[in-house]
């Protein structure tokens, strides 16, 4: 069963299908099982859309074929049903929400940005941990490469792994 991001975790219908032994996948990681091309995820509280469109424009202009995906409106499966799985040199630039992040099993990017993370969707995450682990764990703790800023200089406090 594929579901959407808008079902949170617990819901009684993917609950059933678990207990009735189906695998259930969120709509990312069904996607990311078919994609050949390259995989950036972009996560955090403001300015995922911004990014991703920025990102896929800039690399568009240096004629890399990339095509943004995910939160922002054209879902991924969407993008690999369309490009047949994606050629090896193609670029999907993924807009990773919380809601899409928690229950990542199979989605592995290349690279992972983080815009920033504050407070919020604390009605479906309960905690600010929780809330951090579900933006950390899925798209970012599966990436080869890790790209964070957090506060307001850019210059400082920036990760890389």
């Amino acid at each position: 069963m594929v579901f959407s991001p808008g079902f949170p975790p617990t819901h009684p219908w993917t609950a059933e299908a678990r207990a009735a032994g189906a695998v259930c996948l969120a709509e990312l990681d069904f996607a990311s099982l078919f994609w050949r091309g390259a995989l950036v995820a972009i996560t955090g509280t403001n300015g995922k859309t911004t990014l991703t469109e920025f990102l896929t424009h800039a690399l568009r202009s240096v004629d890399r074929d990339a095509c943004a995906t995910g939160n922002i409106g054209y879902s991924f499966s969407q993008l690999v049903a369309d490009r047949d799985g994606g050629a090896p040199d193609s670029i999907a630039v993924c807009e990773v929400s919380s809601f899409q992040a928690e229950t990542l099993r199979h989605f592995r990017a290349d690279a992972a940005l983080w815009t920033n993370f504050a407070e919020d969707h604390l009605e479906r995450h309960g905690t600010m941990e929780e809330y951090f682990l579900s933006r950390h764990t899925a798209p970012a703790a599966r990436a080869s490469a890790v790209h964070g800023c957090v506060g307001g200089n850019p210059g400082e406090n920036t990760t890389s792994r």
